[in-house]
């Protein structure tokens, strides 16, 4: 009789075992997922940032040109420039949000670089300079997206064009 209660004693405790561990390895797996998925979302969100980081960079250029070429207009151009440096500052403070000084620091200076570029060749200036002071804002919206791709885990592959994604 001691041997049934002993043998039902160890079989309600390794039950009771097993549901702790198989509870908690379903818990950790549930954690990894999740953790996995704000990872991606995460992810997912900085790169649209950059994405409308860069393209409000090139939308600020491309008009500043426009507006060098054109006669000028002066309510005309206060709202379009205002409306590009609003949407090149709003994917600023997005970056500053969702990264590190590592990456927030220079686009916050390139950002204050290139709005200060564009309002020049705006109102107009020496192509010599503008050509230099373009070079100059390109090679750090280069490194720029260097540092956009490191911190998304993008690594360029030996061969042009090919990229890796980080499982």
């Amino acid at each position: 009789m001691a041997s049934d209660v002993s043998s039902a004693v160890i079989g309600a405790v390794a039950a009771l075992v097993g549901a702790f561990v198989g509870g908690g390895l379903q818990i950790w797996q549930a954690q990894r997922s999740h953790n996995a998925q704000q990872a991606d979302l995460l992810r997912d969100t900085k790169r649209l940032v950059y994405t409308e980081y860069l393209r409000s960079i090139s939308t600020s250029y491309a008009g500043a040109e426009s507006r060098s070429a054109s006669p000028p207009e002066e309510a005309k151009l206060r709202s379009a420039s205002a409306s590009e440096e609003a949407k090149l500052r709003a994917a600023t403070a997005g970056i500053k949000l969702l990264t590190g000084k590592e990456v927030s620091d220079p686009a916050d200076r390139l950002t204050e670089s290139v709005v200060d570029l564009h309002e020049k060749i705006a109102k107009g200036m020496a192509k010599e300079e503008k050509k230099q002071r373009v070079e100059a804002a390109n090679e750090d919206r280069l490194k720029l997206i260097d540092l956009f791709k490191n911190d998304l885990g993008i690594h360029d592959d030996d061969r042009p064009g090919e990229r890796t994604l980080p499982a």
